[in-house]
């Protein structure tokens, strides 16, 4: 949610009461004047500030620009614009890309006085380009408004007011597509502008000497999409008297609500005043605020409680001579909650009011000549709890778009992708957000990560929008990002989005399809050619020479000037002949294609004299999987490497498989490669063989660019995007208390930290989803058993996937009760043997259902510093990982072993090992040195770590316990090592 205020001296402010509590607060006090007038709250959160300033500047006024991180109130970037004339901006609004257009007038570099001015910059303030509109006379752009479709609207006066009082016009790229004036002395100024909800416009202000009620008025209007006045207004507002508009909003139900000043009724000289209005513009109800002074709302925003003003009063005490500034609350009927003053010796004003996303407030004011920013919370928070949220199956998104004509991000590209969120749940959703993290490696996108909405109410949408940036070294590939839409704490839903990222390509003539038309009143034969332009760069000049066999005849010239072919553009040429003196039954007629003077494609065409009218050569359609059209290539997307395809070929001579050939990413491969390929018999349909070819071939992670080629003949290109599914690792870890066991709840706790940092960009995993059982509390028989029916219940609701990868590791004790292995809890008493975790029962069989990738590290063995009484454990843990399908289990010792542990190492040796190869650890044996990353790759394999953990487990025992009744080395049946499986990923330093 993006709320625009307008101020004259910006930001926050010195109110703190009863009712507010300060968050931060900034001073602005520069060595020279600094005038704010107008801030915005961007989607990423911050607040941007827009005015005019002298500091630094060289001359006149610079065009000021502040951009404040909302957590404390620190300025991010600041930035002057302007030249050594006279400067301002009054207006910023984002667009839906995650740029600003900032919005005011200029004298620089113009003829006659002002110049509207628009400026457009990115998160950063970095100019990108700037704007200028007017003519003879001073045009000043007071507001502007950004649409979803990039437009904008601009709003203020054109040419000194001779034509009109209010000038609005379209603006569109750097052009404007419409503009217009209303008014003739009717209107003094303009003070609001907003969009309603038909589309159209209503502005508001102070009347001129022409309005109906003459001066000392308000006046309210409207305007259509296109800027045309509405028939039924303005309206006016006030009464005998003085009345003057300081701001306008659009209320949640489609009305609209002035604040400003009057002094036609209350107790003193001018009030605070509200005024209610409908959507059709008829006023409703109308209140003052205030005491026996002058008091003046300059700001306004509808909250959770109904509206709150800001402005200045010296109402505070009876014969104040200095202003304090003035905060009033409302209910949604206008009737007084609460009111706040706060100042000092110098004359103090709130001149604007942000209601952020999240429900606190940003104010904006001025104490003297000194300018201010703070950020307050109400002592109450007005939000709406989501923790009980019901019906989250209502909250509905529409499909995912990329902003660009081809649904491709390309270098240097700012755009955005959108969606249509809708709440169709049963309550609003306060503090609406969509986090945006990528799931697969990429450094060539950029996407803001937490992107703001405020709240949507029930019953409501609102257009999603989340910026991206294309870097200007991007190349062929793929992102996908992963979109978490929540409220408050409460997560809502999630969606995948591939992002498709192309390299821009030089022009690439081709010829795309040609035929040999026969005329129906003569012998003429007309050779039609389409000539494409399959790069992102226009052509040269560019032309198509035709050479024919001797003695056909060929009318006109023979050489076709094309000119410029634009990029994804196509062109005709054609070449008519007759057979004339040619004796042979097939005639090759030779087309050549240049660019800029250099051959770009050369291709043989086969005329058959006396033959039916055949479009020339193949005809290939690609068939499976269909793919999606645009205006440049067919494209399908697959999560896997194998790609198999599908081609309906059309030929007038019959083909087998020496004459296919398929080309990946421009290199042609020979023959079968992947002994997959198929043609199937023909059919003869129109003098033409028909066949299905298929092929499956390896792709490469990104997009690839797959043809077949037919004798020479390329197909089109089907773009595959190959993009694979990032696993969740979901760690479960386990570590309850046993009284002759000091690490098993540290041994839990360390390898949940030693993941930790292992989900995100760049990493081997997309997320880490912990679920930690190491003290006490979590470590009794109920709670265990309820931990792994949670990880089934998460696979019933998908929230574990078949990419996923599921890993448990158990540090305790083991126990051999009625021919049953038994996980011992924290309080386990041999008194009730029963009462145990059966390994088979609660861990085996639960986990059995889960159709992802499952290890089990276990140390549960029979313990070298256990009490007597655990015999034959480790030979149990054996023997059902050895008889356990689906299930990879890693245990501490062999079967006829014992486990240690020892203060030295602060964990168990098996653990001890585990955190040693996920640091990346060079050990050494009597065999040399070692480590876990043994291909020094970055990647711990499940194959690299079980070699590592059976060359360290008994060497650290060896080293450490000397006279250990047993050895220790770690176990894993052969038929679950999966030696290729990714497990850690080592961040080299």
């Amino acid at each position: 949610m993006r709320i625009s205020l307008i101020f004259p001296m910006l930001f926050p402010a010195m109110l703190l009461g009863q009712n507010i509590k300060q968050v931060w607060k900034k001073d602005f006090t520069p060595h020279g004047t600094a005038a704010f007038q107008s801030a915005i709250e961007a989607t990423n959160g911050y607040l941007i500030s827009v005015g005019a300033t002298q500091v630094k500047s060289q001359g006149g006024t610079d065009g000021y620009l502040r951009i404040t991180d909302p957590g404390t109130g620190q300025t991010r970037f600041e930035k002057l614009y302007g030249n050594k004339e006279d400067n301002v901006f009054y207006s910023v609004a984002q667009t839906y890309n995650g740029l600003f257009l900032l919005a005011g007038a200029t004298t620089t570099g113009g003829k006659n006085g002002k110049d509207a001015w628009v400026v457009l910059v990115n998160e950063r303030g970095e100019k990108i380009k700037e704007l200028r509109f007017g003519g003879a006379g001073d045009d000043v752009c007071r507001f502007i408004l950004t649409s979803p479709d990039g437009s904008a609207l601009l709003a203020g006066f054109k040419n000194d007011k001779k034509n009109g009082d209010i000038w609005l016009a379209k603006m569109e790229g750097d052009t404007l597509a419409w503009e217009t004036e209303i008014g003739k002395n009717q209107f003094a100024g303009i003070s609001g502008i907003v969009k309603a909800s038909d589309g159209g416009f209503v502005l508001c202000g102070n009347t001129d000497n022409k309005a109906e009620p003459g001066t000392g008025y308000v006046y309210v209007t409207k305007v259509n999409a296109q800027g045309k006045p509405v028939a039924g207004w303005p309206k006016f507002l006030g009464e005998k008297g003085w009345s003057e508009a300081g701001s306008l909003i659009a209320t949640h139900e489609g009305g609209f609500v002035i604040a400003g000043k009057t002094n036609a009724k209350g107790a003193g000289g001018f009030d605070a005043w509200l005024v209610k209005l409908s959507r059709d513009g008829f006023r409703q109800w109308d209140k003052v605020y205030g005491g026996k002074g002058e008091d003046m709302a300059y700001a306004l925003i509808q909250n959770e409680l109904g509206y709150l003003l800001a402005g200045a009063s010296d109402s505070h005490r009876s014969g104040a001579r200095t202003m304090e500034s003035f905060l009033v609350q409302t209910t949604t009927g206008g009737d007084l909650i609460w009111e706040e003053f706060q100042g000092g010796d110098k004359d103090d004003a709130v001149s604007s009011v942000l209601y952020l996303h999240d429900g606190g407030y940003a104010l904006g004011g001025y104490s003297g000549n000194d300018t201010w920013i703070q950020r307050i919370t109400p002592n109450q928070s007005d939000l709406l709890a989501v923790a009980g949220l019901r019906n989250l199956e209502k909250i509905e998104t529409s499909d995912v778009k990329i902003r660009t004509a081809d649904g491709t991000v390309k270098p240097n590209e700012q755009t955005a992708l959108t969606f249509l969120i809708t709440n169709n749940s049963d309550t609003d959703l306060p503090d609406l957000r969509v986090i945006a993290d990528k799931r697969t490696e990429n450094d060539h996108l950029d996407a803001w990560n937490a992107n703001y909405f405020g709240t949507l109410r029930k019953g409501e949408s609102i257009m999603a929008s989340v910026p991206l940036a294309g870097k200007a070294e991007l190349t062929d590939g793929a992102c996908e990002l992963s979109l978490t839409i929540a409220s408050g704490e409460k997560k809502l839903k999630s969606i995948n989005q591939n992002i498709t990222l192309h390299e821009l390509r030089p022009a690439m003539l081709g010829i795309k399809g040609f035929q040999f038309v026969t005329s129906a009143t003569s012998d003429a034969v007309t050779l039609k050619v389409e000539i494409v332009n399959n790069g992102d760069e226009s052509s040269g000049p560019a032309e198509v020479r035709f050479s024919a066999p001797p003695g056909i005849s060929v009318s006109g010239e023979r050489t076709k000037v094309l000119g410029v072919v634009g990029p994804h553009k196509s062109r005709e040429v054609s070449l008519t002949f007759t057979k004339g003196q040619f004796k042979e039954a097939v005639a090759n007629i030779i087309c050549v294609v240049t660019d800029g003077g250099a051959e770009a494609i050369r291709k043989t065409m086969e005329w058959q004299a006396g033959g039916k009218v055949l479009a020339g050569g193949p005809i290939m359609i690609w068939t499976d999987p269909v793919p999606q059209n645009n205006s440049k290539n067919k494209k399908v997307r697959t999560n896997d490497n194998k790609f198999g395809f599908k081609m309906a070929v059309a030929d007038s001579k019959p083909l087998d498989t020496k004459n296919f050939k398929v080309k990946l990413n421009g290199v042609e491969m020979e023959g079968s490669k992947f002994n997959e390929e198929e043609l199937s018999p023909p059919k003869i349909e129109n003098e033409r063989y028909t066949y299905i070819y298929q092929n499956e071939i390896l792709l490469e992670q990104g997009v690839n660019y797959v043809q077949v080629v037919i004798d020479g003949e390329v197909s089109e290109i089907l773009e595959v995007e190959f993009s694979p599914d990032r696993a969740n690792l979901h760690l479960m870890v386990i570590g309850p208390k046993h009284d002759d066991l000091k690490f098993t709840e540290k041994d839990a706790a360390d390898i949940a930290a030693a993941f930790k940092n292992q989900g995100g960009e760049n990493k081997l995993y997309n997320q880490v989803i912990t679920y930690a059982l190491h003290t006490p509390e979590k470590t009794s028989e109920t709670a265990i058993k309820q931990a792994f029916y949670d990880l089934a219940y998460l696979w019933d609701d998908k929230q574990i996937g078949e990419n996923d990868v599921l890993l448990i590791f158990i540090s305790s004790h083991g126990k051999i009760t009625n021919n049953r292995f038994k996980i011992l809890q924290t309080g386990y008493d041999p008194k009730y043997q029963d009462i145990t975790i059966d390994f088979k029962d609660i861990v085996l069989d639960i986990l059995a259902p889960i159709n992802c990738k499952k290890l089990i590290f276990l140390d549960a063995c029979h313990s070298g510093g256990a009490k007597d009484g655990f015999g034959a454990v480790s030979k149990a843990v054996v023997d059902l990982a050895n008889t356990q399908p689906g299930i990879s289990t890693l245990s501490s010792c062999s079967s006829t072993e014992k486990s240690y542990e020892d203060p030295s190492w602060g964990n168990g040796a098996f653990t001890k090992a585990l955190l040693e190869g996920f640091g990346d650890v060079e050990c050494t044996d009597i065999n040399g040195r070692f480590s876990a990353d043994n291909d020094r790759d970055g990647i711990v394999r499940l194959g690299e770590l079980y070699g590592f953990l059976r060359r360290r487990v008994p060497e650290l025992v060896k080293q450490t316990i000397p006279n250990a009744p047993t050895t220790q080395t770690p176990f894993m049946p052969e038929s679950q090592l999966d030696v290729n499986l990714p497990i850690y990923f080592i961040e080299k330093k």
